[in-house]
């Protein structure tokens, strides 16, 4: 599966629609090299487009997630907001964790 379906993409993780078009690039040159014979077996494919897809979003997810939990817990909440008031210099920083880097063609 690609895109959401492959992950269950959390909001805090940035563009879905964007995870969902890279997972479809990655898809789609692990099928073109199976058909060119670069990869042997369906089950190889299968496990290399798993690898890849954790690579480019496995962290992502989990940060976002992680946040997400975070701001579940009221009294956590309130200081996580406070503190990032006090220091807005940190949400970039978050926000690069949650969001990926452009496509490369």
């Amino acid at each position: 599966m690609s895109g959401d379906a492959a992950g269950m993409i959390h909001p805090l993780c940035g563009n879905g629609m964007s995870m969902a078009i890279q997972s479809a690039q990655l898809a789609s040159k692990l099928i073109l090299n199976y058909q060119n014979g670069e990869i042997d077996s369906r089950k190889e494919l299968e496990k290399q487009y798993l690898r890849q897809w954790n690579k480019k979003f496995g962290f992502r997810l989990k940060v976002g997630h992680f946040i997400s939990m975070l701001f579940r817990k009221d009294r956590i909440a309130t200081v996580l907001l406070q503190a990032l008031k006090k220091l807005p210099f940190l949400l970039p920083i978050i926000i690069k964790q949650t969001h990926g880097k452009p496509m490369k063609l």
